[in-house]
């Protein structure tokens, strides 16, 4: 289950397993004003859920799922599967990403990896281009799904199996790992330790604070103790982020 939104507007993802598949609803959250009063003065509202598009079906093994601008980006087997929920099922098309229409000699050792390894999911790398997720690897994918920069790839430091992205890095998580990388060239930035460490989604995955747990010095009679960690991005003093950010105002509907 993942909180984003999608066309602008804040929805619920959520998957029902079956033997055979996976059926993905997308449902969109409204506030709707509650029917009996509250105790206090102020009037109370209640979020709602309503149909966003229809329901669709994936292969059963799905690994992540990735909010884009209008489209849902779901990891299934060795590839990233992109689908616009809002469009009628009969008119509905599924984009496989990487989509290797070329099989030239980089291309096909590209496939062969990313067929060897878990999908994740995808972020932006630049105006141009996308950067897809496995779990012992990344590569970049132009807006169109088609393998960018001569089908080469980025090798992680460790076995990842999640993400979030705050552009322009990715942060890859493993179990005693969080990888910081830069996106847009696949640099690694630095490395987080920590014993048995999970992402919290508070809200939107790819905004707001950035919380995560992670196993505690103490353990006793009580049990063991995790710790609670907010990760805050710095910056050289007197660095400004604003220049660097308004290239990425303008982008399709695979945007982030």
């Amino acid at each position: 289950m993942i909180v984003g939104q999608l066309a602008d507007k804040p929805v619920l993802c959520y998957g029902v397993k079956t033997f055979r598949e996976t059926t993905v609803y997308v449902m969109e959250i409204y506030a709707k004003k509650a029917s009996v009063p509250a105790p206090s003065s102020k009037s109370a509202s209640i979020a709602w859920l309503k149909p966003y598009g229809t329901p669709f079906y994936v292969p059963r093994d799905c690994t992540g799922v990735t909010l884009l601008k209008n489209m849902v980006a779901l990891a299934t087997d060795h590839s990233i599967a992109v689908i616009n929920p809002a469009i009628p099922s009969a008119e509905r098309k599924s984009v496989s990403v990487p989509d290797f229409i070329n099989l030239d000699p980089q291309s096909i050792a590209l496939k062969s990896r990313c067929q060897a390894n878990i999908p994740i999911g995808i972020v932006r790398a630049s105006q141009d281009e996308l950067m897809v997720l496995f779990d012992t690897f990344g590569c970049y994918v132009t807006k169109h799904g088609v393998p960018a920069r001569n089908s080469q790839f980025v090798r992680w430091e460790t076995k990842i199996s999640s993400f979030v992205s705050r552009h322009p890095h990715v942060l890859l998580f493993s179990e005693n790992w969080i990888e910081v990388r830069h996106a847009p060239s696949g640099r690694f930035v630095e490395v987080i330790e920590g014993k048995d460490i999970k992402h919290l989604q508070i809200a939107q995955p790819n905004a707001g604070a950035l919380l995560v747990t992670m196993k505690g010095e103490t353990d006793n009679e009580t049990g063991m103790a995790e710790k609670l960690t907010e990760l805050v991005e710095t910056r050289p003093l007197g660095e400004s982020s604003t220049a660097a950010d308004s290239q990425w105002t303008e982008w399709n509907e695979w945007d982030m």
